[in-house]
């Protein structure tokens, strides 16, 4: 991976630890500042007989939780739990109670059956001495705030894993699709072992210190090489959505459960060589595209995902996304690829103009050796048709013409230059049967739409193929 810059690019990139205004902060650096107004003494919690739940006396404990609503009116028990034991632990589990004025339990179980309580994990699953992590429960829809509520520890197990301290650097928040605070940033590994990150999450307060919102599932690569690697390897772009609003005065702290990952990646992914002379173009509809490719030198073939990034001119992240390629890369084979799910910042023309330079990696987690099996397929009554803003449509019939079931069809449409025979535009879609797998003999109409760039003044040469994919060989 190697940071480019955009083609109308002037300002350069500065890499910054911290944003003015915010506080990001690696997982198990600082313990919990927590305000009165966020901590619960969840001394008694009745359940409808009447009889109070005491909450056991494990080292590892909540030592914060509240009720907020979302941006959608759902509402939410958010708080965070410490690891207070002198060595680490996993498998943490959470009990919480929720009841009404009445004393009648909120919680469902997952066929809708009222319960008296449920259980849940922490966004992080493991913790060191001193360590804390944000947990999130979210109540049935339609729930109402909960007169009393309880969150408490049931139980964990030791753990041998290795952890590793992470940096967090170039974060700012940007706002989602709704409003909702989205945290960007990057993860680097200044560590002498390769790590693998088993799970990214954060918090989100207000400007008087109290808890407003969580984000857990946040994307990033899964596996970072260690510090010094010559492809920058060892550093990927993350995002981490929260379902509230940045507050004035607002500030985040990012969690990061990341492991030794023992040994190597199965493979040396830096030998699957992205072609360095990307296109980058806004599309008619104010979609950024990232198009490129990949080559595979091995003679194996590859599911690969590959992580993007886009950067303002301060350094600072200002969206990343995940593309797992739709066709596995064959021993020897190049193919092209598009990444365009950017969006906190696909539509936006302010946003889109500060956009300065981008990052293109694969991510060696999951980037692992398929056995499924590939073949070429026949296009029937193929049409195109070049419209206008650098949109084209392609459409055909394709069918099954071997001799057992396959699992999918996929419809590979580019776009290349007459004169440099390199691709600009690229778009890939799949085909699959409601009722199953594709049968021998079954046929299927398709209709792709390849974005373009509306500026393109050179002449294209439009391509479309067709493969077949059977996941099981044999099969």
């Amino acid at each position: 991976m190697r940071r480019i810059k955009f083609p109308f690019a002037a300002a350069g990139l500065i890499v910054i630890l911290l944003v003015a205004g915010c506080n990001p902060a690696v997982q198990g650096t600082q313990t919990p500042n927590l305000s009165l107004t966020e901590t619960i003494v969840a001394t008694v919690a009745p359940v409808s007989t009447g009889t109070p739940t005491a909450i056991p006396d494990l080292p590892v404990k909540v030592t914060s939780q509240v009720v907020v609503s979302d941006v959608l009116g759902n509402t939410h028990i958010l708080g965070e739990v410490l690891n207070g034991s002198e060595s680490p632990v996993e498998a943490i589990q959470l009990t919480v109670i929720a009841l009404n004025a009445a004393g009648a339990s909120l919680l469902q179980s997952e066929t809708g059956e009222p319960v008296q309580e449920v259980a849940f994990s922490p966004l992080i699953s493991t913790l060191a001495t001193g360590q804390s992590a944000p947990f999130d429960f979210a109540l049935p829809g339609g729930s109402a705030i909960p007169a009393v509520f309880q969150v408490f520890v049931t139980s964990f197990q030791p753990s041998t894993a290795n952890l590793q301290t992470l940096q967090i650097e170039n974060t700012q928040v940007m706002s989602g699709e709704n409003g909702e605070a989205v945290l960007v940033g990057e993860l680097v590994n200044p560590n002498p072992v390769s790590v693998s990150i088993q799970g990214l999450a954060a918090k989100l307060k207000d400007g008087s210190n109290a808890l407003v919102s969580t984000g857990g599932a946040g994307l990033s690569a899964g596996l970072l090489l260690p510090a010094g690697d010559t492809s920058l390897l060892n550093r990927t772009p993350f995002k981490i959505p929260f379902y509230a609003a940045l507050p004035p005065g607002g500030s985040w702290q990012v969690f990061v459960d990341a492991i030794d990952s023992g040994t190597a990646a199965e493979i040396d992914t830096t030998q699957l060589a992205i072609d360095q002379s990307f296109t980058y173009y806004e599309d008619a509809r104010g979609t950024s595209h990232l198009v490129s490719s990949i080559k595979n030198p091995f003679e194996r073939a590859f599911s690969v995902q590959l992580v993007a990034g886009l950067y303002g001119g301060t350094g600072s992240v200002m969206d990343m996304s995940l593309l797992a390629i739709p066709l596995d890369l064959q021993p020897g084979e190049e193919l092209p690829f598009d990444v365009h799910d950017f969006l906190l910042v696909n539509g936006k023309p302010d946003l889109l103009a500060k956009l300065d330079a981008f990052t293109l990696q694969v991510d060696p987690s999951r980037t692992v050796v398929s056995t499924r099996v590939w073949t070429g397929v026949e296009v029937e009554n193929e049409q195109e048709e070049q419209g206008e803003k650098g949109v084209w449509t392609f459409s055909g019939r394709v069918t099954n013409t071997g001799s057992a079931e396959i699992d999918r069809f996929v419809v590979m449409a580019t776009l290349t230059s007459h004169s440099t025979g390199k691709v600009v535009a690229v778009t890939t879609t799949t085909l699959l049967n409601p009722a199953g797998r594709i049968a021998q003999g079954m046929a299927m109409d398709y209709k792709v739409e390849v974005l373009a760039d509306p500026l393109e003044s050179q002449e294209l040469d439009p391509v479309v193929k067709v493969y077949a994919a059977t996941d099981q060989p044999g099969g």
